[in-house]
């Protein structure tokens, strides 16, 4: 009625590599309002994000960040558009430079402690449930015996 404009905007992506046992998603959501003359709006959003890295093991990383922000000299449909943009490409950037840092940091020293060590036998568990049973009903029968 006002002749405001209310836009969302959803920016997603999903890849993996089962080769190198990875996945990953990325979402930001982002509102904001535009009245023609006001000059300004408020543009709010949250970028969500998750790894998983299951090699020999299961590590995963989830974040969130939301974000809310003064968008100034928005006068025209076209000034908007161009703020609105730019406020995400910003938001989002801040989010993705941070986990690159993280990763810098990170190395491969943490993940390695988070790992599960191999039992003493050196030999990787199979997690397999049937192939356990049978051991155990083995193992049961060669004690009757």
């Amino acid at each position: 009625e006002d002749g405001s404009i209310t836009i969302d905007v959803v920016v997603t992506a999903l890849d993996h590599s089962v080769r190198n046992f990875w996945s990953g998603s990325w979402a930001s959501q982002w509102k904001t309002t535009f009245t023609p003359g006001a000059g300004t709006c408020e543009m709010k959003g949250a970028v969500r994000l998750g790894m998983h890295y299951y090699e020999d093991g299961n590590v995963q990383l989830r974040h969130s960040k939301e974000h809310s922000q003064q968008l100034e000299g928005v006068d025209s449909e076209a000034a908007f558009g161009k703020a609105v943009v730019a406020a995400i490409r910003a938001g989002d950037g801040k989010v993705h430079s941070a986990m690159e840092q993280l990763y810098q940091r990170m190395g491969d020293e943490p993940l390695k402690a988070m790992r599960r060590v191999l039992p003493v036998s050196k030999e990787k568990f199979d997690w397999t449930p049937a192939r356990h049973l049978v051991a155990i009903q083995l193992a049961a029968g060669a004690q009757k015996s």
